[in-house]
């Protein structure tokens, strides 16, 4: 990957990803990325500007080229980064050089809202499309807080897009054979992080349908890590002998500790009955993108409109969120 500017006009940044494609397999991969990047049009997602293939070298190795827009604040792994070495915050919120800071819930909020209305975008394409790899680091921010502070509603657009569509494939996927599940298996292991792969793709069962809920959980995985500064499964990897593969498979994580981000009470159980739903080890009990997105503005609304006069704005109902046994709610 690349910055590159421009030579004439505004001299405007731009990242360039250069892959070099080794076999016809590599170079069916990567104009398949570019072909998913084409397919879909949304704000939230990294828009293509150009591309090109190439040859190469003595050999005429093939070499595809991707531009698109610069996102210099990074992805979402580094803005948390900046959260814990405590750069940036509002006055009163802690945190500082050597120190942790915390995330407004708006901010977590308005980021995870934005990237399931870029992943809306592929799920109600006909026909729908899962991304497969959604995680902190294919998420890229802009405006989302720095040495200046956070940005409050209304004072700045925050931005997030998701990036990284090498893959993408057709969301639902019938299974019909043991070796059509082992190649599914094989097929998530090369494009699915595991800290962020739904279980059904760890193991995948002999006659089963694979659908778009598979990024749901991915989803999960991220509003955890947004709210507590790592994946829900990564605590496997400090085990003894740990496997994140049987941590997702028990669907245990833990709520334990402090978190990153700055809500409590009723908000706090909101964001947390989110994660709980997205995280259901049942793919059909996984709430929708759309009815995510839904739950995500009901949130904001009520953190716009608050208490207003000194007087107290009544508690959301508590939500009933399916859990698995043994999962910490």
């Amino acid at each position: 990957m690349y910055l590159v500017r421009e030579l004439e006009g505004a001299g405007a940044s731009f990242a360039a990803k250069k892959v070099l494609c080794q076999s016809a397999e590599q170079l069916e991969g990567a104009h398949a990325e570019v072909a998913a990047m084409e397919r879909f049009h949304h704000p939230n997602l990294l828009e293509l500007l150009a591309h090109e293939t190439v040859r190469e070298g003595r050999g005429g190795r093939a070499v595809v080229y991707f531009l698109t827009p610069a996102y210099l604040e990074g992805s979402l792994v580094d803005f948390v980064e900046r959260v814990k070495a405590g750069v940036g915050g509002r006055a009163g919120e802690g945190g500082g050089p050597g120190g942790p800071c915390r995330i407004p819930a708006d901010q977590v909020l308005r980021i995870f809202l934005q990237v399931c209305d870029g992943l809306r975008c592929m799920h109600e394409h006909d026909p729908p499309f899962a991304h497969r790899d959604i995680k902190p680091h294919n998420v890229l921010v802009r405006g989302a807080g720095g040495p200046g502070g956070w940005a409050r509603p209304g004072e700045g657009a925050v931005e997030a897009v998701l990036m990284d569509f090498g893959s993408v494939r057709e969301a639902r996927r019938t299974v019909s054979s043991r070796l059509e599940a082992l190649r599914l298996q094989e097929e998530a292991e090369a494009h699915c992080t595991a800290a962020y792969r739904a279980p059904e793709l760890f193991d995948v069962p002999s006659e089963c349908t694979v659908d778009e809920k598979v990024d749901i959980w991915s989803l999960g995985c991220c509003l955890y890590y947004l709210l507590r500064g790592e994946s829900p499964f990564e605590y496997a990897l400090g085990s003894t002998g740990g496997s994140i593969a049987l941590a997702v498979l028990s669907g245990k994580y833990s709520w334990d500790g402090p978190g990153l981000c700055d809500s409590g009470g009723a908000e706090e159980g909101a964001l947390r009955g989110l994660v709980d739903a997205c995280l259901s080890q049942d793919p059909t009990a996984r709430p929708s993108v759309q009815e995510l997105a839904r739950r995500c503005r009901a949130l904001l609304d009520d953190d716009r409109t608050g208490p207003e006069d000194g007087r107290d704005a009544p508690s959301p109902a508590p939500e009933e969120v399916a859990t698995e046994p043994g999962q910490r709610v």
